[in-house]
């Protein structure tokens, strides 16, 4: 299975790291995680994936553990990756915000 991964830097702290698995050139996996670079390290906020057989969001604590899941049923896993993608890139500021000051 083919596996591509990169990033899309948001600003200086912020990024967007995508990772995509193929099989056969259909798509098998993605996670798309939107992550803070704190004390010399990337931390993952929040991620779209499709494991478990379907696309969902989920949001994490400072601590990473998941506070939340947010399911996306009728989503395809191509729909899943470009709305993940524009979520974070629309939204990421208040996203570190609520992470760094532990809302919900």
């Amino acid at each position: 299975m083919p596996e591509k991964e990169f990033a899309i830097l948001l600003n200086d702290i912020c990024r967007i790291f995508v990772y995509l698995s193929t099989n056969l050139g259909n798509l098998e996996n993605f996670v798309v995680k939107l992550e803070y670079f704190h004390a010399n390290k990337w931390i993952e906020v929040q991620r779209y994936d499709c494991f478990h057989g379907m696309v969902h969001k989920d949001i994490l604590n400072r601590q990473g553990k998941k506070i939340r899941t947010k399911p996306f049923l009728l989503m395809d896993k191509t729909s899943g990756i470009d709305m993940a993608i524009q979520d974070f890139k629309e939204n990421y500021e208040m996203y570190i915000w609520r992470f760094i000051n532990d809302k919900k």
